[in-house]
């Protein structure tokens, strides 16, 4: 799992660039609405999380996302070039505070957002 908080995080990653444009247009939104010094764990804002393996979706549990339970604000598809195929759904766990999973879009069989 990759977690990314900030834009200048997002130079390192090594996605399709399709993902990689979702994920800087969420994390520009929120450093420029939150900060960039804001503490992504317990202040406002959020971060994005991209899930890599199907096992890594139980880990949600412990930032208290329940993928049979929650119900999401949204779930968009992500078409990349390459053929994958993305899920980016945001998950608010509070007022000003969510978290975007971007996971390959097979992996939503195993929630409730899909």
């Amino acid at each position: 799992m990759i977690k990314i908080a900030h834009v200048k995080e997002v130079a390192d990653l090594t996605l399709p660039q399709e993902v990689v444009d979702v994920v800087m247009a969420v994390v520009t939104t929120l450093d420029d609405a939150y900060g960039e010094d804001r503490d992504v764990d317990n202040g406002d804002g959020g971060y994005v999380l991209i899930i890599e393996a199907n096992d890594e979706l139980e880990r949600l549990k412990d930032i208290h996302i329940d993928v049979k339970t929650v119900i999401p604000e949204y779930t968009d598809v992500i078409q990349c070039s390459e053929g994958l195929m993305c899920a980016s759904t945001l998950v608010l766990l509070g007022d000003d505070f969510g978290v975007v999973v971007i996971m390959p879009i097979e992996y939503l069989k195993c929630t409730s957002w899909g």
